[in-house]
């Protein structure tokens, strides 16, 4: 087997698997309490001023999201150069690594929130979200 695997390295390593599944989460969490709320909103008022809280939430949200989903990809880069490290025996730099969460390191800040913003799993869901509220808002008046 490539590398040394030790106890401390599978530690650090369910560390990192559990960070990205709660970013994950977190993004899932994002969408549901957008739906409850939207829905929430939309059955209860039906003036003008409802629709503009509605569009706000969905942008809040949105921009939510896609900060959670950005800091998963920077936690999955930690994951991967880490395991690569390993795998290739640089003690040296599995040392330096080790219980280390420095995603600033990765790429820029906003670079990994910037691209979620586009990504297929944030971009479809509150674009069709978006124009559905204006639909229904037109359909209502």
């Amino acid at each position: 087997m490539e590398g040394k695997f030790t106890e401390s390295t599978r530690h650090y390593i369910t560390l990192l698997q559990e960070n990205i599944k709660r970013m994950a989460a977190n993004s899932a969490k994002c969408k549901t309490w957008l739906i409850t709320l939207v829905t929430a909103i939309a059955a209860f008022h039906d003036k003008i001023a409802a629709l503009w809280v509605l569009l706000i939430t969905i942008v809040f949200f949105y921009f939510l999201d896609c900060y959670y989903l950005g800091l998963e990809r920077r936690f999955i880069a930690i994951h991967k150069e880490f395991v690569k490290a390993v795998k290739e025996d640089n003690d040296k730099d599995v040392s330096d690594r080790l219980y280390t969460f420095d995603i600033t390191a990765i790429r820029d800040k906003y670079a990994t929130t910037k691209s979620a913003l586009t990504s297929k799993s944030t971009l479809p869901f509150y674009l069709l979200l978006f124009v559905a509220i204006i639909v229904l808002s037109i359909y209502k008046s």
